[in-house]
């Protein structure tokens, strides 16, 4: 059960009278725009770091996503959240078609009201496939233009040094040009090499890595665990469901070991008896089982045999991603020049010719409030209650007021000076780029 922090000494106490005190200025937003500029439509979801509205801008009538920022108590108190900043830097920097766009930051009347506005897509991954009917399933060259969609945003992100660490398919958008555009990137996290400790309390379950489910606290995580991700939602758009839908972590690895089977000589991941052993699970040893109608891809279709039937070498695509050794695992290039997408027919279909799709977005909040989804519950929670440590002191603002804008300009003018005095003294891009 989350908990209230107590109030620290230093913070503003609220007068007996009853009326709390004025919020303190936040300079980082000095010279934003007031919403007053967007006119909200209608609420399209919430998730862990805020809430995300459909809405128009007035002075252009252009449609837009405004993403209130979801602010915790100590947030409020002592200024712009590093979890939005981080979102809006980390959106700066990964410009990519499959990418979500961020376009400015805008206030309310109070400090509280933060939103980032964002383009605006028709559909989240995840309700779509939910109401696809079985005569509209995906066919197979559409599911390629995702699955290649998916990847290149993910392998542009790998190659500047960011994890995202929340993929899943209510983080993927989709719209009615046939483009897929990643989102939510209030977990994502720049790295270096050697890795740094990071939190292990990241991925909602359904998507996270066995590394993470089974590994020890200092266990030093890499880009493979946005690639297990990848491989589940691949996996739950073939079978439009989730693969590993269950309550707890033991029942998710139990479920991830029934469709893969045990590490043995021929699928070799040397740590994972030392991590069963010190998690003191009791793990039978099984054998794969991936043409399982039940929970794996039968040759013949998931759905129908018109569905989308998954070849031999779309299996071997997803045994690369669903690898358990995260050493070994697909890396995003890897994937997107695997024959399943570069060589068989039918190929990845172009975005042009993608099927439209009813919009979702201004039905999906009451249907999702209706049936009371539980897979993403219990995970908010964990995170919303994580104690900030080091890996939130990324920023660091002294007394001088900085505005939004200008502030990310700046970033960007200072990224692109650093890759030219690089290309210079390189004859080229820096070589050295993360394994996966």
């Amino acid at each position: 059960m989350l908990q209230t922090p107590p109030v620290a000494p230093n913070e503003p106490q609220v007068p007996n009278n009853g009326v709390p005190p004025s919020r303190p200025h936040i300079p980082v937003l000095d010279g934003c725009r007031s919403v007053d500029n967007y006119e909200k439509l209608n609420r399209i979801d919430e998730g862990t770091y805020g809430v995300v509205y459909r809405a128009r801008e007035k002075a252009s009538g252009r449609i837009c996503a405004l993403k209130q920022v979801k602010l915790r108590e100590q947030d409020e108190s002592s200024g712009f959240p590093l979890t939005c900043l981080r979102e809006v830097d980390t959106l700066l920097r990964l410009r990519h078609e499959n990418i979500i766009t961020v376009s400015e930051v805008v206030v309310g009347a109070r400090s509280t009201q933060i939103y980032m506005v964002m383009e605006y897509m028709e559909h989240e991954l995840k309700d779509l496939l939910e109401h696809l009917t079985p005569d509209e399933g995906l066919r197979q060259a559409e599911v390629k233009s995702l699955v290649v969609q998916l990847l290149s945003g993910v392998a542009y992100m790998h190659e500047r040094w960011i994890i995202h660490r929340d993929l899943k398919t209510s983080n993927i958008l989709f719209n009615n040009r046939g483009v897929l555009k990643i989102c939510d990137f209030g977990l994502a996290r720049q790295y270096s090499e050697p890795i740094d400790p990071m939190t292990r309390k990241v991925v909602t379950l359904w998507y996270r890595a066995p590394e993470l489910l089974l590994g020890p606290a200092d266990y030093k995580y890499t880009t493979a665990i946005d690639m297990w991700s990848c491989g589940c939602i691949v996996g739950e758009i073939m079978r439009r469901d989730p693969l590993f839908a269950e309550a707890s972590e033991i029942d998710v690895l139990e479920k991830i070991l029934d469709l893969v089977g045990t590490p043995n000589a021929h699928r070799p991941w040397p740590e994972f008896r030392s991590y069963v052993n010190a998690k003191g699970f009791k793990i039978r040893t099984r054998q794969p089982d991936w043409r399982s109608a039940a929970i794996g891809f039968p040759q013949g279709g998931i759905v129908s045999a018109v569905s989308c039937p998954l070849t031999q070498l779309g299996l071997d695509l997803m045994k690369g991603l669903l690898d358990l050794n995260p050493e070994t695992r697909l890396s995003a290039k890897d994937a997107l020049n695997h024959p399943w997408l570069t060589q068989e027919k039918p190929a990845p279909r172009e975005r042009e010719a993608m099927r439209q799709f009813v919009e979702g977005n201004n039905k999906l909040h009451d249907r999702r409030k209706r049936k009371n989804r539980s897979d993403n519950i219990e995970e908010e929670q964990d995170l919303k209650a994580q104690p900030h440590g080091a890996e939130d002191e990324s920023y660091v603002f002294g007394n001088e007021s900085v505005n939004v804008e200008k502030y990310l300009r700046q970033l960007d003018k200072q990224r692109e000076a650093e890759k030219s005095e690089q290309s210079s003294l390189d004859g080229g891009p820096p070589e050295k780029l993360p394994r996966r």
